[in-house]
């Protein structure tokens, strides 16, 4: 009896690794999200966090508001959030503030 479980684990073990590598190649060949694509955009050889190549404690202020303005988004003047506007790039309307 414990020589069929054994085999049943090991086939089991096999069987898992086998989805799982097929699965991960299967997803590697899919385009990235929309919603993460900010983070790999601008960024290459820049350490994360990194978004559309503005770092936190790096980027000059007004390099930061250059980039958001390249991007599409507009300031708003009453509370100081930026706010995108409809674009081909960026898709929807999303809300942040730069201090």
């Amino acid at each position: 009896m414990l020589h069929f479980y054994v085999r049943l684990c090991t086939t089991l073990t096999l069987l898992f690794t086998l989805v799982s590598i097929t699965l991960i190649a299967l997803g590697s060949t899919q385009p990235i999200h929309p919603a993460l694509r900010g983070f790999v955009e601008g960024c290459e050889g820049i350490p994360q966090p990194c978004w559309y190549g503005i770092v936190p404690g790096v980027t000059m202020m007004e390099d930061a508001r250059s980039i958001l303005q390249n991007l599409g988004y507009e300031q708003s003047h009453e509370n100081g959030l930026y706010l995108s506007i409809p674009s081909p790039k960026m898709k929807g309307c999303r809300a942040f503030e730069v201090e």
